[in-house]
C-alpha cells in the first residue's frame, strides 16, 4: 500500500507545530518500549547510548539515514508511559521534539509526535521524513516489513509544500 501523508501544522505562541498521530491496538507501556528501549528503536530509528531519564543525554546512531549519522539528544522530560520530550543536537537541527502517548480507552494507544518547527525549517522535508519514520515505527512494533524512504520521497513532497503554503 502506497504511503499516506498524516501530518498537520498548528500555530502555537512560539511558532509552528508539525503534527502526527498513529494508533496502536496495543497499551501505552508497550508502545513506550517501542519509543524508548534501544534495541527496539535500533529497528526503525536507530540505537542510543547513554543516561536515559529526564535529563540525561544520549548519542543516537541514525541506522536508516545514509552513513549512519551519530547524533545526540538530551532528553528534557521522560514520563513513562505517557511523555517523551527531546532535544537534538546540531548535527541533526537542534529539533525540539516530543512523544505523548494517551490510552485509547479500549486498550489501545494513540500516539501524538509533535515537532515544534524552528523558523525557516524545511516543512516538506520534515514532514516526508516524519511519515517514514513513523510509519516504521509502527511497523517495527507490530512486527511488520519496513516501509522504504523510496515510496514517501518526493511522493508525499506535495502534500507537505501545500501544507507549508496554508501556514
Amino acid at each position: 500500500m502506497a504511503p499516506q501523508p498524516s501530518g498537520a501544522l498548528a500555530r502555537t505562541p512560539s511558532g509552528l507545530d508539525l503534527v502526527l498521530v498513529r494508533e496502536f491496538a496495543s497499551p501505552p507501556a508497550q508502545v513506550w518500549a517501542t519509543l524508548t528501549e534501544s534495541a527496539r528503536t535500533a529497528k526503525w530509528f536507530g540505537s542510543w547510548t547513554g543516561t536515559p531519564g529526564t535529563g540525561g543525554v544520549v548519542r543516537v546512531r541514525m541506522t536508516h539515514e545514509e552513513g549512519e549519522p551519530e547524533t545526540t539528544a538530551r532528553i528534557d522530560a521522560c514520563e513513562p508511559p505517557e511523555h517523551l520530550a527531546v532535544t537534538t543536537g546540531a548535527e541533526a537541527g537542534a529539533w525540539s521534539l516530543e512523544v505523548f502517548l494517551t490510552d485509547s480507552g479500549d486498550g489501545g494507544t494513540t500516539l501524538r509526535f509533535v515537532h515544534h518547527l524552528p523558523p525557516g525549517a524545511p516543512v516538506a522535508e520534515v514532514g516526508v521524513g516524519w511519515d517514514f519514520y513513523l510509519d516504521n515505527f509502527a511497523a517495527a512494533h507490530e512486527d511488520r516489513p519496513l516501509r522504504v524512504w523510496e515510496d514517501y520521497y518526493p511522493a508525499l513532497r506535495p502534500y507537505y509544500e501545500a501544507l507549508a503554503e496554508q501556514a
